[in-house]
């Protein structure tokens, strides 16, 4: 019976890490990270800390599906992700958004900190050419990062979402590469 009770509980764990995490990229999942900022508000707003969130995009990613293939394009999405949650602490929560962008809810974050810490995640990622994998060969990828500060006073997750995403798109507008903030 004790077996059977730990089998399950093996099957339940697995089940629920699949349900929150994405599949390639080992990060978490789209709604799982949706979640995860809804809580990091209602903390914020409620103990008064610091919390930021950062929306990242790999940058040309289409140009590498279209060159080398989609499978070369698994890699490279495997290989930043390994790469943003290197850069992240533990505290933090990394999550692939859609596509080729990801979102990072940073609780307890400085506000004046934020740059430094987009600065971070953009340089690991364009650090060395990402390896494509079974296509062979590697090519130099780059990232852009748009990243805000939860201000307690107007900000909600879709809010903090918005300004973050707008953030990202100035960086995208200013040649890519860049890391955008808006405190």
């Amino acid at each position: 019976n004790l077996g059977a009770h730990l089998v399950l509980a093996v099957v339940n764990s697995h089940n629920y890490t699949g349900a929150v995490t994405d599949a390639l990229t080992r990060l978490g999942n789209k709604r799982f990270g949706l979640i995860r900022l809804e809580e990091a508000v209602f903390a914020a707003r409620r103990y008064g800390s610091g919390l930021g969130l950062a929306m990242c995009d790999i940058d040309q990613f289409k140009r590498v599906n279209d060159t080398y293939g989609h499978l070369a394009g698994d890699a490279v999405l495997k290989e930043v992700s390994r790469r943003i949650a290197a850069c992240v602490r533990k505290a933090d929560t990394a999550v692939r958004y859609g596509g080729e962008e990801f979102m990072l809810i940073l609780p307890e974050a400085d506000a004046s900190l934020l740059q430094a810490i987009g600065e971070k995640i953009r340089e690991a990622v364009a650090a060395r050419p990402v390896g494509l994998g079974a296509a062979g060969g590697s090519v130099p990828i780059t990232l852009s990062v748009g990243i805000v500060a939860f201000h307690a006073e107007t900000d909600s997750g879709e809010t903090l979402i918005a300004r973050a995403d707008a953030a990202l798109y100035r960086a995208k507008d200013g040649g890519r590469n860049r890391v955008e903030s808006d405190r």
